[in-house]
């Protein structure tokens, strides 16, 4: 509206100017403009301020976070058991006791065929050395008095036999030549004295019998085992008792 008016006004100005003949100068015209314009807002009012509302639209971007499923996969391997093969029971060997390595122990009795044909039931049940020996091979009502060698004593083997059956029901025997003792790693057959209730009778099946095996060992040697029906020239066999 303000730029309508101050154009009117310049429009009359000129045409004030151009009723002569002559050409309007510009300066003038530039002067008369400028004071057409100062004059022109004077006298127009000032405009009251105003408050324009905007609405201002404001764009949020909402993030949701959207639960996120995660899938576990477990990898379970089944393997099969392998089923065990059947093992063969394998079937009892015969009792190792008796063997030198295993010999049967003091005080216990074990089953022993003597040459496969005379069945006994035997063991030894005790050992004794030195002066208590002594006295069992000569006791005081002795008429004669064995003593051994210098540097040597007695060593007894008690020793018990049950005979349990034989061929035809034959006798059996056991003998104490049938013994050999084992000192300091050497072979010690029985003594030949006369003592009473020696290794020796005969026996018919279902007899019992105990008695002494005598032997002559060096004082304080080494004695570990008794061999009974031993084949003391190499020939092995027979059964082995311990004498600890």
């Amino acid at each position: 509206m303000r730029r309508l008016l101050i154009l009117s006004f310049v429009v009359l100005l000129l045409s004030a100017c151009g009723g002569g003949a002559a050409t309007p100068d510009p300066a003038e015209v530039a002067r008369l403009v400028d004071e057409a314009v100062q004059a022109t807002v004077a006298v127009m009012p000032t405009p009251e301020p105003r408050v324009v509302e905007v609405e201002k639209v404001v764009k949020e971007t909402v993030i949701v976070e959207k639960p996120v499923e995660v899938t576990v996969v477990k990898e379970i391997i089944v393997t099969s058991t392998p089923k065990p093969e059947p093992t063969e029971t394998p079937t009892p060997e015969p009792s190792s006791v008796g063997r030198q390595d295993n010999p049967v122990p003091l005080g216990q009795l074990v089953d022993y065929a003597k040459n496969e044909l005379y069945n006994f039931h035997l063991g030894v049940l005790r050992v004794i050395r030195g002066e208590e020996a002594y006295n069992i091979v000569n006791p005081p009502d002795a008429m004669f008095h064995d003593k051994p060698k210098e540097g040597n004593e007695f060593f007894l083997v008690e020793f018990r036999y049950d005979y349990l059956s034989g061929p035809d029901g034959k006798a059996g025997t056991i003998s104490k030549m049938d013994f050999h003792l084992i000192v300091d790693n050497k072979f010690h057959s029985a003594a030949l004295l006369v003592m009473d209730n020696q290794v020796g009778p005969s026996l018919l099946p279902g007899g019992s019998h105990t008695g002494w095996i005598p032997f002559i060992v060096p004082i304080g040697s080494d004695v570990t085992l008794l061999g009974f029906n031993q084949d003391m020239f190499g020939g092995g066999g027979g059964i082995w008792f311990s004498m600890q």
